[in-house]
């Protein structure tokens, strides 16, 4: 889960129907703008559906690949930390299969009759969930994968130690080995993390653009108190 899902071939025509619908005109030009931006929007909605569908295809899928990995590895592993390795491994894609299921899920869209507004906030809300499953990467997706890979790695200095080879030159040898696929972990698992933060920024971006045409209120910062939350900041 590297990237945000957005729809293939936007925004041009997109954009100036949302500007025409938004400034108005006559009753007539309005009928016949409100009907072609609600067409637009209804099309830009399922085609952002289809790409969080194949995304957490992928991502189950990938999830599926990593949970058969663990298994196998915990069933032949030669060391207690390589089979308890492969068992986390396996509890750890089992969990962001699961997570991603409850959370990654497309929002059921508008019917077919609903008019441009109803697009515009179902695709905040689609927008909000979205970005919210991205920013939680940390936590809900490498978090729970990070322990099932040291101890995999770690399973190289058991096999090392019930040898008797952690001292002198080879034991110094074997530590410079190790200090690569340690240091590799680390890169990817950041930079996963990083690249999905950006793709979170990217999304509210985008949300806050939609929320702006269909004239939703920003919501109330979270350190206010609720009263005021509830009143707006001048109320």
């Amino acid at each position: 889960m590297n990237q945000e899902p957005k729809e293939p071939g936007e925004d041009l025509l997109w954009g100036q129907l949302s500007q025409a619908w938004r400034q108005g005109g006559t009753e007539q030009e309005q009928r016949q703008i409100e009907e072609a931006a609600a067409v637009a929007a209804r099309e830009r909605t399922a085609s952002f559906s289809r790409s969080i569908l194949r995304r957490n295809l992928r991502e189950w899928l990938a999830s599926a690949v990593v949970l058969v990995s663990g298994l196998a590895t915990a069933s032949s592993a030669g060391t207690w930390s390589g089979r308890a390795g492969g068992v986390f491994l396996a509890l750890g894609a089992l969990y962001v299969g699961v997570w991603i299921f409850h959370n990654g899920k497309d929002l059921p869209a508008p019917g077919p009759g609903a008019r441009t507004s109803e697009h515009l906030a179902h695709e905040v809300a689609q927008l909000e969930r979205q970005a919210r499953l991205l920013e939680q990467i940390r936590w809900h997706y490498l978090a729970p994968l990070l322990p099932g890979v040291l101890l995999m790695l770690a399973s190289g200095l058991e096999g090392a130690a019930r040898r008797g080879a952690l001292s002198g030159a080879m034991g110094a040898t074997l530590w410079a080995s190790l200090l690569l696929p340690f240091t590799l972990v680390t890169l990817v698992f950041a930079g996963v993390d990083a690249l999905n933060q950006r793709a979170a920024r990217t999304l509210r971006l985008r949300q806050q653009q939609a929320r702006e045409l269909a004239g939703i209120p920003q919501d109330p910062p979270a350190t206010l108190p609720l009263d005021q939350q509830e009143r707006g900041p001048g109320g």
